[in-house]
């Protein structure tokens, strides 16, 4: 038989045991609670894009915080409003830039500015691919990065020269035309890629077409081999000889074993491909398979697309990128290719 007093004693146990349990979980919630505003009051966690909000004139405080949370500038409001409504008289209304890694500190600060233009410049570098361009825009807070993939890869573009475009991996990659734009703010993503395509129109002139004919290409290969043109020359001097070296490869039926192509299959670059990496079963692996690739790799720019149509005369088969990034060693034999790349290491 159990005793009464055995009982109770369990009894209170259990009890204990119970209100200790409450109390962590409550200790943890309130550590959660302070943590994530901490995190939101320091500006950690953000994704450090740019975003052009506008206040109203006579805005309230409440509206101003509303406008924040919904832009994923803040997480915590009550946090923000109270920290906030010694400062919000400074605030001033009219459109602001405002990043979404700041501190409250650097918000109010951003917010007591004069209000700026809802313009802003996007720069787009030669050899960026249609997802670089893409995380681009986000950050500079043009458009959403997955819209604008969304959009290249599914909208309609009426251009010729994407109209037979089928298999790649993004339609588009290799006409997104490097340069610097000026759009609003939260432009719409078809508007962003249409103006860069119209870009690549101007510049793809009608002589650079007969050109293409004349050495034996079409349009879409020579953008094809521009790409990897611009992602394998150590600078601009080199464009044209590099074409020369994958011309004559061509012309060989020899694999023009481009690291730039194979580094396009890859979820992450490497600084050095492994002999694993080079043997992916892909359109678009040159070390696996002849010829160009299914389609451009990134987004080249004027003198790659020159170097493509004007190569060098050359008598060069290989290459090999020298350690300080500089430029490339060339080689006319695999053996000389060789010793290059031993002596490199």
């Amino acid at each position: 038989m159990i005793k009464t007093s055995d009982t109770n004693q369990a009894s209170a146990s259990n009890k204990n045991i119970f209100k200790f349990a409450v109390f962590i979980i409550i200790a943890f919630l309130i550590i959660l609670k302070i943590w994530f505003v901490m995190s939101d009051f320091l500006g950690f966690g953000g994704n450090d894009n740019n975003i052009y909000i506008e206040i109203p004139q006579n805005a309230s405080i409440s509206e101003i915080e509303e406008i924040l949370y919904e832009n994923n500038i803040i997480d915590q409001k009550i946090a923000f409003r109270l920290y906030a409504k010694g400062r919000y008289s400074a605030f001033q209304y009219g459109g602001h830039i405002v990043n979404t890694s700041m501190s409250y500190s650097k918000i109010c600060e951003s917010l007591s500015s004069v209000g700026v233009s809802k313009k802003v410049n996007l720069v787009i570098p030669e050899g960026y691919e249609l997802s670089m361009i893409a995380d681009a825009c986000e950050k500079a807070g043009i458009t959403n990065a997955k819209d604008f993939i969304n959009s290249a890869d599914n909208d309609n573009f009426n251009y010729s020269f994407i109209k037979d475009v089928s298999g790649t991996k993004h339609r588009l990659e290799g006409f997104l035309f490097p340069a610097t734009y000026e759009f609003d703010y939260k432009t719409d993503a078809y508007v962003v890629i249409d103006t860069m395509l119209k870009t690549f129109e101007q510049i793809y002139t009608s002589d650079f077409s007969k050109r293409a004919k004349e050495i034996g290409m079409s349009d879409y290969e020579i953008i094809t081999l521009a790409s990897i043109i611009e992602r394998e020359a150590g600078n601009v001097s080199e464009q044209k000889k590099i074409a020369g070296v994958f011309y004559n490869r061509l012309k060989k039926n020899m694999r023009l074993q481009s690291c730039a192509t194979v580094q396009y299959i890859l979820e992450e670059r490497k600084d050095i491909l492994s002999i694993k990496d080079t043997e992916i079963d892909s359109p678009y692996n040159t070390y696996k398979y002849e010829g160009l690739p299914i389609g451009p790799v990134a987004s080249p720019g004027l003198s790659s697309i020159e170097a493509a149509l004007y190569p060098d005369n050359t008598e060069y088969y290989y290459f090999a990128a020298k350690p300080d990034g500089s430029g490339n060693i060339f080689s006319k034999t695999y053996e000389e290719h060789q010793e290059a790349v031993a002596k490199n290491r």
